[in-house]
C-alpha cells in the first residue's frame, strides 16, 4: 500500500483548529521522513547498479517518482501555510529564518531541528545521487566499449562476387 498519498494537512489543519505553524511543522516533518526514504531508496539503488540488478532497479526508480510527487504537494501546501502566517498582501518568504519570527518556545525549537535534519538529509541523498549516476555512467562507458570491441571480432562475411561484407577486424579494432 502506497502510504505517501496521505495528505498531512488533514493531520493538523486549520479547520480542525490547528495553527498555521502547527500545519508548517507537520508538514515539514513529513518532508523530512520522506527526503530520509529518499536516502534509502538511493542506498538500494547504489546496491542494485553493483550487483548489475536491473529488475529491482525499476520499482525503485519508481517509488523515488511518487516520492517526488508527494514532495511536490507537500512543499505546495507549505507555501500556502506560509501565506497564511505572513497575512495577505505580504510576499511569502518561505526561508527558514523568515519563518522563525513566527515560531516561539518549543515550535521554534523544533522548527530547528527539522531544518537541521533536512539539511543533513538532503545533503545525504545529494551524494548518494551523484555517486549512482557515477557508477550508471561508468556501466554505460564500459557497456559501449564491450560493444565496439565485440562489433570489431565479427567475422568478416562474403557475398556472392567475393568481395568482403561486414567489418574489418583489424581496422575497426582500434579506430572506434
Amino acid at each position: 500500500m502506497n502510504t505517501y498519498n496521505q495528505p498531512v494537512t488533514t493531520i493538523v489543519s486549520p479547520a480542525r483548529g490547528g495553527s498555521p505553524q502547527a500545519v508548517i511543522l507537520a508538514i515539514l516533518g513529513e518532508e523530512l521522513r520522506l527526503y530520509q526514504r529518499l536516502i534509502i531508496v538511493a542506498e538500494q539503488k547504489r546496491d542494485a547498479l553493483l550487483a548489475s540488478d536491473v529488475d529491482t532497479l525499476a520499482p525503485l526508480v519508481r517509488e523515488t517518482e511518487g516520492v517526488a510527487a508527494v514532495l511536490t504537494r507537500l512543499e505546495d501546501d507549505r507555501l500556502a501555510q506560509v501565506g497564511l502566517l505572513a497575512g495577505e498582501n505580504t510576499p511569502v518568504d518561505d526561508t527558514f529564518d523568515a519563518l522563525t519570527v513566527h515560531f516561539s518556545g518549543n515550535a521554534r525549537t523544533r522548527l530547528g531541528e527539522l531544518r537541521e535534519g533536512l539539511r543533513e538529509s538532503v545533503q545525504r541523498l545529494r551524494i548518494l545521487n551523484e555517486l549512482n549516476t557515477a557508477l550508471v555512467r561508468q556501466a554505460l562507458t564500459f557497456t559501449e566499449q564491450w560493444s565496439r570491441l565485440v562489433r570489431a571480432a565479427l567475422p568478416a562475411t562474403y557475398n556472392l562476387s567475393g568481395t568482403t561484407v561486414g567489418p574489418m577486424i583489424a581496422a575497426r579494432t582500434w579506430n572506434a
